[in-house]
């Protein structure tokens, strides 16, 4: 998988591959603090950074991933990470972790919307060689005309599956650990590897439905731009033939 070209049964191996390793940092974080806790204002400021970092990276993969299968040109694992814009998807992240971190600070910008405003921005960055901040305006028109359903219906069935996956079992041997057992690094990296595993798999799932909501609504703008050329050159010669009879 990581350095030939693709086979149909390496498919979802390429693509947990590629979400893996974008998450990856966020996870050399969570380790990190296992052993050496960070001041609380660091750890804010990089759990607000770092959510947005691999949906952008993991999102952008996933669509040159698809591209080169819809293109009978089966990507490599290495092939798809070289691709990548790098400096342009990472300053995209940041962007978006500056403005979630407003958003939060007012208590105008749930997690949700939040994950679907910055959602397609990393494709098109990628694929339309746009800058972080022309990427960030572009998303506005990916998601328009219906677009914001089709990412709530992405999201919203992922935020249920990491609440009671994650979220709700980690309540419950909080509690009980809580009341018999001392938080030791072992339970707490046990915890964090439970939830490190739910978020490589739910970003899998997200990466690749929202590179085929990218490709879809590219398309489809294409196909708009298309009949509206069409129209235009059928006005143009339905004027110049009115002005021959005349």
């Amino acid at each position: 998988m990581f350095d030939r070209l693709l086979t149909p049964a390496d498919r979802p191996a390429l693509f947990l591959g590629l979400a893996f390793f974008a998450y990856a940092p966020t996870l050399a974080v969570g380790i990190a603090q296992l052993f050496h806790p960070l001041n609380s204002t660091l750890s804010a400021t990089l759990h607000a950074f770092l959510p947005s970092a691999p949906l952008v990276v993991s999102a952008a993969a996933a669509t040159i991933a698809i591209e080169g299968i819809r293109a009978r040109r089966p990507p490599s694992f290495f092939g798809v990470l070289g691709s990548l814009r790098w400096l342009a998807l990472l300053g995209t992240a940041i962007l978006g972790g500056l403005l979630m971190v407003a958003g939060l600070h007012m208590l105008m910008l749930p997690m949700l919307i939040f994950g679907a405003w910055l959602a397609l921005a990393g494709p098109a960055v990628q694929e339309e060689e746009l800058t972080p901040w022309a990427g960030l305006n572009r998303r506005r028109m990916l998601v328009g005309e219906g677009r914001w359903v089709a990412l709530l219906y992405i999201f919203l069935p992922l935020g249920i599956a990491k609440f009671l996956l994650d979220y709700v079992p980690q309540a419950g041997i909080r509690l009980v650990l809580g009341l018999s057992h001392e938080m030791t690094p072992l339970r707490l990296g046990l915890m964090l590897g439970w939830s490190s595993l739910i978020d490589i798999l739910l970003l899998t799932m997200a990466s690749t439905a929202l590179a085929e909501t990218y490709l879809e609504t590219r398309t489809m703008e294409t196909r708009a731009a298309w009949i509206e050329r069409d129209r235009q050159a059928a006005e143009a010669d339905e004027k110049a033939t009115e002005y021959r009879i005349r």
